[in-house]
Parts: structure tokens; C-alpha cells; sequence
């Protein structure tokens, strides 16, 4: 009995481990302009985008490199296929109204839509911006 036990233990503890192993990928962007992420303005510049998960759980993380800021966005869906931002084209695209952009999805080339992200109401003067990412090479 105490071997069934200790071999159940030591099956959870490595399938929790498993699950908790975090992945992550790094896409390089030029934005060149200003827009919003989670809350928070970000000015133009060299952007790092760094998309992790662990779990069933995804994280995008936006960094200007020019200015050091960074912000953490949760996505408000993911896509249920499995996807991989290697070896396919990825955008970042922005609902941009009056001027005023927000991030709001993170999709692949052919239009499948990855990380959808919380905006506020688009209207008939909303309009589309995307900004190609590129594989960061130093990984």
C-alpha cells in the first residue's frame, strides 16, 4: 500500500510540474505610434513582444526598448488550435479611433486571430492598423 502511495505521489508531483512548465516565444516590432495596451499608454518605438503560457494560462508582454516600460496583458480569448508563432508571419493589430489606439488582437498572416484583447466600443470611425512582428534572432 505504501508503495502505491509513494507512486502516486511522485506521479502528480510530475505531472504538476508539466503543467506548470512555462513556454515562451520573442517577436520584435517598430510601432510608430502611440496606442494603449491593458490600460496603459505606450509611446512609438522598438517593441519586444514576449508571449508566454504555463498552464492554461497565456501572457503577452509588450516592452518598449527605447524606454525601458513595459505592460502585462492577459488576453481576453485565445484561439483553441494549437499555434506556434514560428515560422509564420504574425501582426499585432490596433483598433485606432479619433486618433487613439488600442491593441486588439495578435493574429498570424492569414487572418486567424490568436490573443483577442479588450477594447473599448468601435465605431463607423474606427479603423484598422497592423504592425508586422518579426522572430527576435537571438534565441
Amino acid at each position: 500500500m505504501k508503495l502505491n502511495t509513494l507512486t502516486l505521489t511522485f506521479a502528480a508531483v510530475a505531472m504538476m510540474t508539466a503543467a506548470g512548465t512555462a513556454s515562451a516565444q520573442n517577436l520584435k516590432a517598430e510601432i510608430p505610434f502611440s496606442f494603449r495596451a491593458a490600460g496603459t499608454n505606450m509611446h512609438p518605438g522598438a517593441y519586444s513582444v514576449k508571449l508566454s503560457s504555463a498552464g492554461s494560462g497565456h501572457i503577452v508582454q509588450i516592452v518598449n526598448e527605447d524606454e525601458g516600460r513595459s505592460v502585462l496583458t492577459l488576453p481576453q480569448s485565445v484561439s483553441a488550435s494549437a499555434w506556434s508563432a514560428k515560422g509564420s508571419a504574425v501582426v499585432l493589430r490596433f483598433a485606432c479611433t479619433n486618433g487613439n489606439c488600442e491593441l486588439s488582437s495578435l493574429r498570424n498572416d492569414d487572418g486567424a486571430v490568436y490573443y483577442s484583447f479588450a477594447t473599448s466600443n468601435k465605431g463607423p470611425e474606427t479603423r484598422i492598423a497592423t504592425v508586422v512582428l518579426r522572430h527576435d534572432r537571438s534565441e
